[in-house]
Order: C-alpha cells, then sequence, then structure tokens
C-alpha cells in the first residue's frame, strides 16, 4: 500500500502546483505551497505600491499593433485568470476602437491608458501603480518594451518586476511564436 500512497501523494502534489501556476499570485503561490524562500532571493520591492484590495490585472502594451493573435491571447488569457484589461498606448492610439469593442464583446472589463511621451518610465510608473497586475503582453519586437528591457539589463536588474510575454503578430493560418521573460 506504501507504492500507492506514495503515488497518490505525488498526484495531488502535482495538481496543486499546477493550480497555483494557473491561478494563484507570485505571494499566494508561496503561502499555499510553502516555499521556502530568503530575502536575498527575492528581488527589492518596488517603492510606493499600496496594499489595496483590487481585481487582477492584465496588461497590453501595443502601439496599435497586435490586433490578431497577441490580442486573442489577451483575452482569453483574461477570462481565464478572470481579470480586468488594461490596454496601454504609446504614440497615436491606432485601433484603439478595434481593441476596447473586442474586449467588451468578449465580456472583459477594460481600460485604455495612454503611457505619454512613449518612454520607458511610464511603463515603470505603472507598474509601481498596479499592485494587482498578474503580466504584461506585446508583440515581440515593440520598440518601448526591447529599450525597456535594455535599460533593465545596463542597470544590472536580472529579473523584470512583473511576467512579460511577448508574442508574435503573425498572419491566422502560421502558428504564432510566444516567449515568456
Amino acid at each position: 500500500m506504501s507504492k500507492l500512497t506514495k503515488e497518490l501523494t505525488n498526484i495531488f502534489k502535482g495538481l496543486a502546483f499546477q493550480y497555483a501556476d494557473d491561478y494563484l499570485s507570485t505571494a499566494e503561490k508561496l503561502k499555499q505551497l510553502d516555499a521556502a524562500t530568503t530575502a536575498a532571493a527575492l528581488p527589492p520591492p518596488l517603492p510606493n505600491i499600496t496594499n489595496t484590495t483590487a481585481r487582477r490585472r492584465i496588461a497590453f502594451v501595443t502601439n496599435g499593433k497586435g490586433t490578431g493573435t497577441p490580442f486573442d491571447y489577451v483575452i482569453d488569457a483574461c477570462l481565464g485568470q478572470r481579470a480586468d484589461l488594461d490596454i496601454l498606448f504609446y504614440g497615436p492610439h491606432l485601433n484603439e476602437h478595434f481593441f476596447t469593442e473586442r474586449a467588451r464583446r468578449a465580456g472583459v472589463s477594460s481600460r485604455v491608458i495612454d503611457l505619454s511621451g512613449a518612454n520607458t518610465q511610464a511603463i515603470v510608473d505603472y507598474i509601481r501603480a498596479q499592485p494587482s497586475l498578474i503580466f504584461m503582453v506585446t508583440i515581440t519586437g515593440d520598440p518601448l518594451i526591447k529599450t525597456w528591457i535594455e535599460q533593465q539589463a545596463q542597470l544590472g536588474h536580472l529579473r523584470l518586476y512583473i511576467p512579460l510575454v511577448m508574442i508574435e503578430d503573425r498572419d491566422q493560418h502560421r502558428m504564432p511564436v510566444v516567449a515568456a521573460v
């Protein structure tokens, strides 16, 4: 019987890890799974973050591109995570109506945020102001995000404070390339 008990224990642990990965924030994952962490292993906390109870959010960074596969991914992620959507525009608000209308039809609550000046500090300010941000999505090769990542690397930050998903915006007949940073 001990072999069966061990196998069942492993199965339940696997299900717990899968549930945690799909539905819990990083802090909740650590609490639920009793992960042993040290202060040295965690990145320094961001200043000026207020502890509020807010709905989870997913951010889509765009300059009007990404109307195909990337935005479909964002909508599916919002529905799966029961999260609201922030559409972060920089530059001209091309396709703004498409994005907001598509989110509304899918039943996802969304808001448009203007990253004035298209600079990387606007991204940092947004992240600091959103304690309930789950992750950000953008198209592969987005110039603003590329600049932001390069600046983080130059500053010696080996980790970004939130997950960043980059999806190549291809036509619908080809499989998309998805990368998580």
